[in-house]
């Protein structure tokens, strides 16, 4: 957790303070303002499939049995997901404008995390629980929890929390065109 948020500090100490970091990602920015939605979906192929499938080629011991089917299906999901969280990352720039300032980026991380996120943690748990079981719905029917928003629901959405509320920070820092890109980054570690 430590690590991820001092990776986000990074991110936005190299990308507002190191010369020639902003200048770099210029191109990039350009290109994510002119294909917003292609931009979040490409995005969303590097940081929840070629990354977690590079990930998985070099751990043995996290290398799900369906290597390229999971990866497929985590790439699917994500984009999905990406698509979604773009259009989120928007719709708050519209409701609060694009400030950078703190209070501004206060509201919009409190209403990422407790309003928006809290949405999508039900399917999202589900979707890796299934995922986590080989993609195997006898074994998600045998290990599914009594509880689920208690035992399986909270848990990852508390553990998101003591991880995305810092790092978010990091993310709305970003010029809205960067948002998903930085949120995939970040997604991918976490």
């Amino acid at each position: 957790m430590v690590v991820l948020w001092m990776m986000a500090a990074a991110l936005v100490g190299g990308y507002f303070l190191v010369p020639g970091v902003a200048a770099g990602l210029e191109p990039l920015r350009d290109w994510m303002e002119r294909s917003v939605w292609e931009g979040a979906v490409a995005s969303q192929v590097v940081f929840s499939g070629l990354l977690p499938w590079v990930f998985y080629a070099m751990v043995r011991s996290i290398r799900p049995r369906a290597n390229a089917l999971t990866c497929v299906l985590q790439v699917v999901w994500g984009c999905a997901f990406g698509v979604l969280c773009n259009w989120f990352f928007f719709f708050q720039d519209a409701l609060f404008g694009p400030s950078d300032r703190f209070s501004i980026v206060a509201v919009k991380v409190l209403l990422d995390q407790f309003g928006w996120t809290v949405l999508l943690a039900p399917p999202s748990a589900v979707f890796c629980f299934w995922l986590g079981r080989d993609m195997s719905l006898s074994a998600c029917r045998r290990d599914w929890p009594d509880r689920f928003v208690r035992d399986l629901v909270l848990p990852n959405l508390v553990a998101n929390w003591c991880v995305a509320i810092p790092t978010n920070f990091a993310v709305y820092a970003f010029p809205p065109a960067l948002r998903i890109v930085v949120c995939g980054l970040v997604g991918t570690f976490w």
